[in-house]
This record gives structure tokens, C-alpha cells and sequence, in this order.
């Protein structure tokens, strides 16, 4: 409302900016009180005091009446030029106002769970849902630092098998975006794959939490040419 609003005053303000009927009105008045002032001082001249010296003076007075007219109009649509760009800032601030006030995921997803409801107030760093994505999903595995170095798997491409019900299985590809600088105690050091998800009549395959395995390709992005499998 508070965009409309100003909306309606920017809208407002420009048009009598726009408008400039004041001012042709103001000097063609100015132009014809001063003609009627020099026709009467023509026709003293002619004759002496054919017009009373009150009347010339009143005269002279609509003409330059009639001239500041002019000046106040032009004035004034200054002003609305000016009014015009404040209304149209508060349009901006007002949008600004409406943006931060909406939610947008930088991914498509769904909606696991949904902790607030529309127009409820909340905090900064309240937690309002949860998102999945699934177009795209993270699969991750270790490898036994003795056997691979990190620049062998890093950017390697993958296959990834993941068990469905009743033994069936899914295969999906991607490739190796994360390498742990980190080996644990156990002598394995972390990765992360990225995948392109499938869907399987309008559900998707792989799924958050869903054990799969993992098969490396050596040599797609290292510098290996054996294959190691990941669990």
C-alpha cells in the first residue's frame, strides 16, 4: 500500500510537471494586459488624460500581475519536478521494502517442512523451512589416503549406483567437486561428488540419506588410470 501510494504521488507530481497550460495562460495574459496598458498610454499621448493616471496604474498593475503568473507557474512546476523525484524514490525504498520481505531460494526445491506460515513475524536467523534440493545432489564417500592422493580424484568423473526396493537398481553420473584436505585417524580423507538427479515416475531417484556406491574414474580429472570404488 505504502508502494501504491507513492506510486500515485510520483504519477501525480510528474503530471503537473508535464503540464504547462499555467504558464502559456500566465504570458498570454501578461501579454494582453500589456497591450491593453500601452493602448491607453498611446491614447494619453494622443490627448492628455483621456484615462485617469489610477487607471494606468491599476493597468500596469494585472500586467505585471500577469507576469509573476508566469514566474509562480514556472516555479511551481519546478517544485513538481522535484516532488516528482522524491515520490519516485519512495516508490524504490517502498519495492526495496517489499523484496526484503520475501523469501527466494537460490534453488528449486521442496518443501520438506514448513516451520512458519505466510505474514507471521519472524527474526533474522529464524528458521522459516526446510528445502531440499534434489536436481542436483551432493554423494559422498572416503578414500584410503595410501592408495590415491587428492590431486588423483579431484575433478574425476563418476558413476553412482544406488539399491531400490525389491533389488533394483539406479545409476546416475557426475563428478568429483570436493576433496578433504583433512585424513582422519583411520588414514581416509573425505569426498563429494556432484550428481545430476532422475526422476522415476515423478519422484526423484536419489534421495537425502540414501546409502549408494560410487565408482571413480581415474584419470577423467587426475592424473590416475585405475578405477577406485568408494562406499
Amino acid at each position: 500500500m505504502q508502494k501504491k501510494a507513492a506510486a500515485a504521488g510520483y504519477t501525480a507530481a510528474y503530471k503537473r510537471y508535464e503540464d504547462d497550460v499555467e504558464i502559456r495562460y500566465s504570458k498570454a495574459a501578461a501579454e494582453a494586459a500589456k497591450a491593453d496598458y500601452e493602448q491607453l498610454v498611446a491614447a494619453n499621448k494622443l490627448r492628455e488624460k483621456t484615462v485617469p493616471e489610477i487607471e494606468l496604474i491599476f493597468k500596469k498593475l494585472e500586467w505585471n500581475k500577469a507576469g509573476l503568473g508566469a514566474e509562480k507557474a514556472t516555479h511551481e512546476r519546478e517544485i513538481a519536478w522535484y516532488e516528482a523525484g522524491a515520490k519516485k524514490v519512495e516508490v524504490e525504498a517502498a519495492d526495496l521494502a517489499i523484496k526484503r520481505r520475501v523469501i527466494v531460494a537460490p534453488f528449486d526445491g521442496i518443501v520438506e517442512e514448513l516451520k512458519r506460515k505466510q505474514e507471521e513475524w519472524v527474526a533474522p536467523g529464524d528458521t522459516i523451512l526446510q528445502l531440499l534440493r534434489l536436481d542436483t545432489v551432493y554423494v559422498e564417500g572416503t578414500i584410503v589416503q595410501s592408495q590415491y592422493d587428492p590431486h588423483e580424484i579431484q575433478g574425476c568423473q563418476v558413476t553412482v549406483e544406488v539399491q531400490m526396493a525389491r533389488g533394483r537398481k539406479a545409476t546416475v553420473r557426475g563428478s568429483i567437486t570436493k576433496v578433504s584436505s583433512i585424513v582422519r585417524s583411520d588414514g581416509e580423507y573425505s569426498i563429494r561428488a556432484e550428481v545430476a538427479n532422475q526422476q522415476e515416475h515423478g519422484t526423484w531417484v536419489l534421495r537425502d540419506g540414501l546409502p549408494a556406491s560410487m565408482t571413480i574414474h581415474l584419470g577423467t580429472g587426475g592424473t590416475a588410470t585405475e578405477v577406485s570404488r568408494a562406499k
